[in-house]
């Protein structure tokens, strides 16, 4: 009874909320998590569109070196199209009553999803699903022949090389990701690391490609068409060739970061160069915010931001300025994004006054560790923002400057 009572009110609030926006001109942007608790209403009345004896999950990525166990149970996507994803358009629906525009948190996850189950250890099993995997024939021909023991826990890590694609399985294999960092791949001949690194390369950057096309397609073109709001997909980490294509072609909003450059080999990305289909930002909830960054990334990186992208001379400064925050800011408004989003914390880094004294406090979450996040609370009311005339003069500029281009 009392999660009824709170859902009426937390409705009744957000709708009048989302009317007034509206009657301003303002648009609100929702969120659509990946996954749902395995203890949700939505697994205990359908627990038939649900693998509960799995947690999705991202591979060691940007965000965290060993990888991410999120603890949500992974969609049983086949009975989720006999049922004509029922749930996923009646879910979208829904936020349409609030929001004018939807982030798809984690979109490759409509792609594949790194599969995780729960009653084995995670470097038995753990794999992307859906996957083609390697067949003993390939790996025979391929050299690789001692494949049985390449399946079996290797010294005291438990490292494997070679997962096999259900247990007893000794005919399909799927390649553990990163085998270069384990003990077992490494204390094979040159000859085998050679080889296997290349099926490594060829299953998870050539081999699925065309596997996952089809899956991402086919999910996101209902989603697309179940509602007329913008969708923008969060599309950072291991990013698949074939997902811009496809987020292009059904006008699904791509995410640009400047530190996460998606041409590899770079350091930075240029705004001014991101697609008009995307959103610019200079970071999100899992990352710290500008001043953060700047003072706990390696200072020989900050170094060559500050001479190649800023245009700085001399030695970077130690903390992040607030000039600094606000030329960064700058070259954000002025990308080539249809939409620029800048969180709070780093609006407020612009002001030396109204930033929050210590830039470590202003993160709101670290995904790699599952307690202890999401519990920020901003420093500053917004009554009290709302009497910095000086600073919101200054916003009010930058926006009606830099983004004149776009409106225009």
């Amino acid at each position: 009874t009392f999660h009824y009572y709170l859902q009426y009110h937390l409705h009744r609030q957000l709708s009048a909320a989302a009317a007034y926006a509206r009657e301003q001109g303002i648009i609100l942007k929702g969120d659509i998590p990946i996954g749902v608790s395995k203890s949700s209403v939505e697994t205990w009345q359908n627990p038939k569109w649900f693998h509960l004896d799995r947690s999705a999950g991202a591979p060691p990525d940007f965000f965290s070196e060993e990888g991410q166990n999120w603890g949500f149970p992974t969609y049983n996507w086949e009975a989720m199209a006999a049922d004509g994803y029922h749930w996923w358009r009646r879910r979208l629906l829904h936020l349409h009553e609030f929001f004018d525009a939807v982030r798809l948190d984690h979109v490759i996850g409509f792609f594949r999803i790194w599969t995780i189950p729960d009653q084995t250890p995670a470097s038995l099993e753990v794999r992307f699903y859906p996957a083609l995997p390697l067949t003993r024939a390939e790996l025979e021909a391929a050299g690789i022949n001692d494949i049985d023991r390449l399946c079996e826990p290797q010294g005291s890590d438990d490292d494997t090389i070679l997962i096999p694609d259900s247990p007893g399985n000794r005919v399909q294999f799927h390649p553990r990701i990163r085998i270069e960092k384990t003990r077992a791949f490494l204390s094979l001949d040159e000859k085998s690391r050679v080889t296997l690194h290349r099926l490594h390369e060829d299953y998870f950057f050539a081999k699925q490609e065309a596997l996952w096309k089809a899956s991402g397609l086919k999910k996101l073109s209902v989603l697309a068409s179940a509602t007329d709001m913008l969708i923008c997909g969060e599309d950072l980490g291991m990013v698949p060739h074939c997902v811009p294509g496809v987020l292009k072609a059904l006008n699904i909003f791509s995410l640009r970061i400047q530190r996460m450059p998606v041409a590899l080999g770079e350091l930075f990305s240029d705004p001014a160069d991101y697609p008009y289909l995307s959103v610019a930002s200079p970071g999100t909830h899992d990352m710290s915010t500008i001043r953060g960054w700047w003072e706990e990334e390696d200072r020989a990186v900050i170094q060559i931001y500050f001479e190649k992208v800023l245009g700085g001379r001399g030695v970077a400064p130690q903390t992040c300025e607030p000039w600094i925050c606000k030329e960064i800011l700058r070259r954000h408004l002025q990308s080539g994004s249809m939409w620029t989003i800048i969180p709070v914390q780093d609006l407020l880094g612009m002001s030396a006054d109204l930033r929050h004294p210590d830039p470590r406090a202003e993160r709101i979450n670290v995904p790699a560790t599952p307690h202890h996040n999401w519990n920020l609370r901003l420093h500053r009311t917004l009554e009290d923002l709302l009497t910095q005339d000086a600073f919101i003069a200054e916003v009010r500029s930058m926006i009606h400057t830099f983004r004149s281009h776009r409106i225009d």
